[in-house]
């Protein structure tokens, strides 16, 4: 499928998206299976994800990877615009909630695994 792309377009797409993908890593990290986080963890937890989401949604209402109001490439319209348009939806809970009773850890993997299929559909060889 990839053929019928511009290189350099979906290079572009693929570090952006691949980008995304491991703020998302380090956040399902810093939450992991716990139970309980102390006052500085949650803080960490909390900006993290203010900010994964914030530039989720920034990312979605132009479906750019340079967050500019252009033409989307073909690439970017294809691949990167419906990942972040997705992820976005995907980070559900309000960034004020509480990250281990909000689940913000299914809501991340879940972010995540969007970009993990797109990333796919680029290259089903990977």
């Amino acid at each position: 499928m990839s053929e019928k792309f511009e290189s350099a377009e979906l290079q572009a797409v693929k570090e952006a998206m691949e980008a995304f993908m491991q703020r998302c890593d380090e956040l399902i990290e810093l939450i992991g299976e716990k139970r309980y986080l102390n006052p500085d963890e949650r803080a960490k937890v909390q900006q993290r994800y203010r900010l994964l989401k914030d530039d989720l949604k920034e990312a979605a209402k132009n479906g750019t990877v340079s967050g500019k109001r252009l033409p989307k490439t073909r690439a970017e319209d294809c691949f990167y615009d419906p990942a972040v348009r997705r992820a976005a939806i995907d980070l559900r809970p309000a960034t004020n909630s509480h990250p281990i009773t909000s689940n913000w850890l299914s809501a991340v993997f879940e972010a995540r695994s969007e970009f993990s299929y797109w990333l796919h559909n680029m290259d089903p060889e990977r």
